[in-house]
């Protein structure tokens, strides 16, 4: 007997729903906090990237109204068809000298930003080397353009020193990137204390850095994988204390690397 798609699709929801793995979508009635309001029930927020508490900070909410008001709602289209606005541009150079970076490019999101620079930056004749517990949206991202890629073991120097080995035997002389699982880069979702983690893996960082680029390869850089952080909060480069007495900051500085890493 043929299904239809329409069948299936529904047998395989049916399924999920069996095994428990369906998902709700919770329906948030407030605004975006600590404490939030779901249908008629008070509850905790404990899994949202608000770290901040900025998504109802009444400070950017007026700033957000007076902005509606001077600038509209949105393009209206993509940048590179429109432009971009002014503020667009202020928030970049801003973002520049607060990272100590020579631009910045903004995007809507983590995952826009990870499914547009490598196909824009790496070609056929690249080769990514990336931690196995990168984020989802930087494999999507990968797979979206022509360079060739292999992984390694999870923090493993070993095992990525056996990779980049078996590069050099194929003669394969390109540029290389290795990328940091965002876990050990600073704020682990799984709760690892992100004021610690960062700062501890930065002789890795670097050893990563020495060991892809050895045997006369040159490589773009090493960007870690830093998509929950914020821009971050440890160390004395920060710009304002938070309520438990911790800096934000540029964690490639606070760890002395800020020449070496591309954020």
């Amino acid at each position: 007997m043929a299904y239809t798609i329409k069948e299936r699709l529904e047998n395989e929801l049916r399924e999920i729903r069996d095994a428990g793995l369906y998902k709700e979508e919770r329906v948030i009635v407030s605004p975006q906090g600590a404490h939030i309001k779901v249908g008629k029930d008070d509850v905790i927020c404990m899994c949202a990237n608000n770290y901040l508490g900025l998504s109802s900070d009444p400070e950017l909410i007026q700033a957000a109204h007076k902005t509606l008001d001077e600038h509209g709602l949105g393009m209206s289209s993509v940048r590179f068809i429109c432009g971009t606005q002014d503020i667009h541009r202020e928030l970049e150079r801003k973002m520049s000298a607060f990272l100590g970076t020579e631009d910045t490019i903004l995007f809507p999101s983590c995952l826009d930003a990870n499914a547009g620079v490598f196909e824009a930056v790496l070609g056929s004749e690249d080769v990514i080397i990336a931690d196995r517990l990168i984020h989802a949206s930087l494999v999507d991202g990968i797979r979206l353009c022509a360079a060739e890629y292999d992984t390694f073991k999870h923090m493993n120097m070993r095992h990525l020193e056996k990779k980049r080995h078996e590069i050099l035997q194929m003669s394969l002389l390109k540029p290389k990137i290795a990328i940091l699982d965002e876990t050990d880069s600073g704020l682990d979702v799984d709760g690892i204390d992100s004021g610690t983690v960062g700062v501890a893996h930065t002789d890795t960082l670097l050893a990563m850095s020495k060991l892809v680029r050895a045997g006369n390869i040159s490589g773009p850089g090493i960007p870690p994988d830093i998509a929950h952080e914020h821009t971050d909060h440890v160390g004395q480069y920060g710009r304002r204390k938070t309520s438990n007495n911790c800096l934000e900051c540029n964690w490639p500085k606070h760890s002395g690397v800020n020449k070496k890493v591309h954020n």
